[in-house]
């Protein structure tokens, strides 16, 4: 697999190789793949079903042939992949994605600072990271000013500082991307929007504390209507729906089954004996994230979201956003919830709990 950064609207951004057992080869040049899924997210092998669309020549004989539809194969990467693209449907690994506004988490800019400061080997970036670093790609790293390092809400001037600081470190460590840079009118504008966009914060964060006691453990079959009732109750009391992500990582929790560690939602709660204040704070921005990239999806510009953090990119799979849309001066949307999400449930008491909730 090669990399091309040449015009993006001309020539492939991607070139893929396939070479069959009997010699036969085929050069593909895509034009889209199809978002791989929640399995393969939480998978610890390095093979992947790659499915998509574009065109190629295939040498059948000496003489090449042109063709174009649909194409899949099989792929082993010799490195694991640890840098994950949210798009809509699912999640590609960096290079698969042609183009578009990166947005950039806490976690990503982490690991380049390491690069920068020679905490990490080269060859670390070269595998994945070095695919950000391309003319063809906007970077913005606007949510990792808004997290920030102090686990609370940043001020306005440390929220200025922190994207500052983090576009100068990105540009450093890749220095052919596009990174962006804001002006007084921006700060103001991406300031002003998240801080609106986390207003329920202290209702989520209320209903957070409230929660981890009764999900710290695996629920056992003789308490789950009981903290369901009593959750559902809780929920409603403040406010909160099903299209809440801290509600809905809640009950993925409890509603796992015993001895399941790979359900994503405990994975971000992280609920624990002493929880605290930061604690709620973290769990928050990451599906803060994952609302407002769904909300930014809205935008005729490709919005990516980039992470490194595998179950983020495995919730984001298993709650389906789509129709997203600008209604009576606020965004909406609708989820599509998978089996996997509350696997103790039926598909029967999937809809008979979401209709509790929302009754």
């Amino acid at each position: 697999m090669t990399s091309h950064t040449t015009d993006r609207d001309v020539k492939p951004w991607i070139t893929l190789r396939h070479v069959a057992e009997d010699g036969q080869k085929a050069d593909i040049v895509p034009r889209s793949f199809k978002p791989l899924t929640y399995s393969d997210a939480i998978q610890r092998h390095n093979r992947y079903r790659i499915e998509g669309s574009g065109g190629g020549t295939i040498w059948k004989t000496s003489i090449p042939e042109k063709v174009s539809g649909t194409f899949s194969m099989n792929i082993e990467f010799y490195r694991k992949v640890h840098v994950y693209a949210l798009v809509k449907g699912g999640w590609l690994p960096v290079p698969f994605v042609p183009r578009g506004i990166f947005l950039i988490d806490q976690n990503v800019l982490s690991t380049l600072t390491k690069i920068g400061d020679g905490r990490i080997q080269p060859d670390y970036r070269d595998i994945w990271l070095n695919f950000l670093d391309s003319p063809r790609l906007v970077i913005n790293p606007v949510f990792c000013a808004w997290e920030g390092t102090s686990r609370r809400t940043p001020t306005y001037s440390e929220f200025r500082d922190g994207f500052d600081a983090a576009s100068s470190r990105i540009s450093a460590v890749l220095p052919k991307a596009n990174v962006i840079r804001f002006e007084r009118v921006h700060y103001d504008a991406a300031y002003t929007s998240i801080r609106d966009s986390v207003e329920p914060q202290e209702k989520e964060t209320e209903f957070l504390f409230y929660a981890v006691p009764l999900i710290r453990e695996r629920t056992s079959a003789a308490k789950l209507k009981e903290y369901q009732r009593s959750l559902v109750s809780k929920a409603k009391e403040l406010g909160l729906n099903d299209r809440s992500l801290v509600v809905i990582a809640v009950f993925s929790c409890l509603f796992e089954k015993p001895g399941d560690r790979s359900l994503p939602g405990r994975k971000i709660l992280k609920p624990k004996q002493r929880y605290t204040e930061q604690d709620a704070y973290n769990a928050l921005c990451d599906l803060r994230y994952l609302e407002l990239y769904m909300c930014s999806r809205i935008i005729e510009e490709p919005m990516i979201l980039c992470t490194r953090d595998r179950a983020m990119t495995a919730f984001w799979c298993l709650i389906g956003p789509h129709s997203v849309r600008w209604e009576n001066g606020k965004f909406t949307y609708s989820l599509e919830f998978s089996e996997h999400l509350f696997p103790r449930l039926s598909a029967e008491g999937r809809e008979a709990f979401l209709r509790d909730l929302l009754g």
